[in-house]
């Protein structure tokens, strides 16, 4: 599923996904202040995460060459939409850390569902590489699940 995508976003990008696990791992085997600091880390860490996958649209706009391509070509292609785009995980981020951690995980889970379907829509546009989906898939996949896990052992259902 991963082979065609470059292998250093593949390396770092699944080792990007350790936090979210290890946070899971010790939210779900301790207790007490060790498993409230694992908590509130694997929270800031996807704030960290949501706010990278907005940036991510204005790098690639500003790194975009105009449709001439001149050597003064770096015009880029940020239009209202995508730059929108681009600061609205960040803001998402930063409103889950006023929450307490079930509604803050709840929350960086519709972020990053819904940072995943914007990304779906930007490779459709040729905005994004085209093995860019297939990445964010099990990257997202993980990093939902791991925060999924922690949210119903926080609720006391896992």
């Amino acid at each position: 599923m991963l082979a065609h995508v470059p292998a250093p976003a593949r390396v770092l990008g699944l080792a990007g996904l350790i936090p979210f696990v290890a946070g899971t791992v010790a939210v779900v085997t301790q207790e007490g202040v060790t498993a409230a600091y694992a908590l509130e880390a694997q929270i800031f860490y996807a704030v960290t995460i949501l706010t990278f996958l907005g940036a991510v649209h204005w790098g690639v706009a500003m790194t975009e060459t105009s449709a001439e391509g001149t050597s003064e070509a770096r015009k880029g292609t940020l239009d209202w939409p995508r730059g929108i785009w681009g600061v609205t995980p960040s803001l998402i981020a930063w409103i889950a850390t006023f929450f307490t951690a079930p509604f803050a995980l709840i929350i960086l889970i519709g972020g990053l569902v819904g940072a995943f379907v914007f990304d779906l829509q930007e490779v459709q546009k040729g905005r994004l590489p085209s093995w860019y989906p297939a990445l964010r898939k099990v990257l997202t996949v993980g990093a939902i699940a791991s925060l999924g896990i922690s949210l119903l052992t926080v609720l006391g259902i896992a």
